[in-house]
């Protein structure tokens, strides 16, 4: 009857087992993939920011290029530049 019994034991099915080399592969690609992305976005981010401070000098660029020619447009600005040429209002035919 003993031998039954351990002919019995022998014969019962083991759960398989995932091998400790493969648990530890699919970890460290895992990490590897993890690390990949977190460097990655950090690059993306580096980039964002550069590309946000060109964006704000451009506009600060051109906020201060509109109020340069809206002065150089003015009469008084243009009536000064011809003056510091030596130009004088002259008669236009306008007047008699």
């Amino acid at each position: 009857m003993q031998a039954h019994t351990t002919l019995k034991q022998q014969n019962t099915v083991r759960p398989a087992r995932t091998p400790i080399w493969l648990c530890l592969a699919l970890i460290a690609v895992s990490a590897f993939l993890y690390v990949s992305q977190v460097a990655r976005v950090s690059s993306i981010n580096s980039q964002l920011q550069q590309q946000s401070q060109i964006s704000q000098q451009l506009l600060e660029q051109r906020q201060y290029l509109q109020l340069q020619t809206a002065t150089e447009q003015s009469p008084a600005y243009i009536l000064q530049q011809a003056a510091n040429l030596g130009m004088q209002p002259g008669n236009w035919g306008d007047q008699p």
